[in-house]
């Protein structure tokens, strides 16, 4: 999507250079995270569809070369999906780029099935309304690994 182009709006202040809403209730939000995570980010474009619904682009965002900012070479990058989504996609990355919280917790272990099965359905709910990186650990029954910049329980 260009700049400018009809049938997009910019609304100020959404993103860290600014989120366009398209016809149809499309939200489209661009924002910098460091050029070194592209490939982890590239690796969670499946979730990130799964889980909140959202597509993001690491392609560049068009007239928006990286940039570097403190040393750090920083990349543009582009999420779209509904606006609640947009943004729960958007702690969610922040999150795992800009970890403020890590924590494990321990739970029950015959909930093990729970956090584990139903092909991640829990996992992904979870996940969905906390924006944490959720990952339960496999080999020590009753433990997950809880990171992100804030958490909502």
């Amino acid at each position: 999507m260009q700049r400018g182009s009809e049938g997009a709006s910019r609304r100020e202040g959404a993103g860290a250079r600014g989120q366009w809403e398209e016809d149809g209730g499309l939200t489209v939000d661009e924002f910098a995270c460091p050029a070194a995570a592209l490939d982890s980010l590239s690796a969670l474009q499946s979730t990130l569809r799964r889980v909140f619904a959202v597509t993001l682009n690491l392609e560049g965002v068009p007239g928006g070369p990286g940039v570097r900012r403190d040393g750090e070479d920083l990349a543009w990058v582009q999420l779209s999906g509904r606006e609640r989504d947009v943004e729960s996609a958007k702690v969610f990355i922040k999150g795992l780029l800009y970890q403020e919280l890590q924590t494990e917790l321990a739970f029950p272990q015959n909930l093990q099935c729970v956090f584990s099965g139903a092909q991640g359905l829990f996992m992904d709910c979870l996940i969905r309304n906390t924006s944490a990186h959720i990952v339960v650990r496999e080999r020590e029954v009753g433990c997950a690994v809880v990171s992100s910049q804030s958490v909502s329980f």
